[in-house]
């Protein structure tokens, strides 16, 4: 009996033994299998933020090469392609485009259509412990796909350049041209759009409250509060003391002149934190209904755009040499206070300011 018992406790012992490898061989494995999967993640969310920025920044390029007046397949193939590869790099992914993509570590980037860029990436990642199951390497990619939509909405400022709207509604019906110079606000009769009711003069209360202060600020500064397309704004009645008006546009003239950075752009390479260039609503004046317009100068407009504008000139204090101010119509891509944003309409027209944005 002794030899019996003692036979049996040995084979459970052995047992417990076995089980026990087999559940620290299960342990070790899942541990591995869990660590893998970590740093798979990580590589994933990698090569996600790195898709992100790549196809952004080639998007950005190529609407930027496009408004410098080069062709459509020169911007994509020798300016959107090396900028995707830039920043596909700068965020640690394998950046060269291989002929055997996806069988080797790299990105492609094409362009599904004319204002859209798609970045794709693979990365052969190798695997720490699951090489164990007789897995070496496991592939990681991620793709996104970029493009630029019309600016809908401008942030308020509080100070200078192109920091916030300049009170000055541009009318809609204007047939927008890079480089064409339009009116941006009237003088004093006659001088008066004849297709506005009489008192508008293209001035807008774009500031809380209304009245001279509020719109010489705006003037100066622009306006410190946010707008978006389809919004409604009031118009301001008269000229709206011209000598002040053209005293202030004076000013920011007077600034790009006497900054060496910016005295000597032009409207070719104009930046837009340069005092000269300015945001304004593009609004429309006339509906159908004819319900936006009061006779008396003070009504309701709604605001259809955003566009750029270098202020073409110096007016005359007086109104009398230079009875309208003018503007000459420029295009700009990432805003800096500009953005799309789907919630709110879009634009009723390309206004020339643009959004880089993830499409998918």
């Amino acid at each position: 009996m002794r030899v019996s018992i003692r036979h049996g406790a040995r084979g459970e012992r052995g047992a417990t033994i076995v089980i026990t490898a087999l559940c620290l061989f299960a342990l070790i494995g899942f541990t591995s299998l869990t660590v893998d999967v970590a740093m798979l993640h990580v590589y994933k969310q990698k090569h996600v933020n790195g898709c992100d920025s790549a196809a952004l920044a080639a998007a950005q390029e190529m609407l930027v090469q496009l408004r410098n007046g080069v062709d459509l397949t020169t911007a994509q193939e020798s300016y959107a392609k090396p900028e995707a590869q830039l920043l596909a790099g700068r965020n640690g992914l394998p950046s060269a485009m291989p002929a055997d993509w996806p069988s080797s570590d790299g990105i492609r980037v094409t362009f599904p259509s004319a204002n859209r860029v798609k970045v794709e990436s693979i990365e052969h990642v190798p695997l720490a412990f699951a090489r164990v199951f007789g897995l070496a390497t496991k592939p990681v990619g991620a793709a996104t796909v970029a493009g630029f939509a019309v600016v809908n909405g401008v942030h308020g400022g509080s100070g200078g350049g192109s920091d916030g709207i300049r009170p000055f509604g541009v009318d809609d019906r204007s047939d927008f041209q890079y480089g064409q110079v339009y009116p941006l606000v009237m003088g004093p009769p006659p001088t008066q759009d004849p297709s506005l009711p009489a008192g508008n003069f293209y001035p807008l209360a774009l500031n809380e409250g209304r009245g001279g202060r509020n719109y010489y600020d705006a003037v100066a500064y622009g306006s410190d509060l946010d707008w978006h397309v389809g919004d409604m704004v009031t118009t301001e009645p008269g000229e709206m003391s011209w000598p002040q008006v053209v005293n202030r546009l004076n000013d920011l003239v007077r600034q790009a002149e006497r900054d060496p950075t910016y005295s000597q752009q032009t409207i070719a390479d104009a930046t837009l934190d340069n005092p000269r260039v300015i945001l304004v609503p593009v609004v429309r004046w006339a509906s159908t209904d004819g319900d936006y317009l009061t006779k008396n100068g003070r009504g309701q407009v709604q605001i259809v755009g955003f566009a750029a504008f270098w202020i073409d000139s110096a007016p005359k204090p007086t109104g009398k040499q230079e009875p309208q101010i003018l503007g000459t119509f420029l295009k700009y891509v990432d805003v800096p206070n500009g953005s799309y944003d789907p919630s709110y309409p879009s634009p009723s027209s390309d206004y020339g300011l643009y959004d880089p944005v993830i499409v998918e």
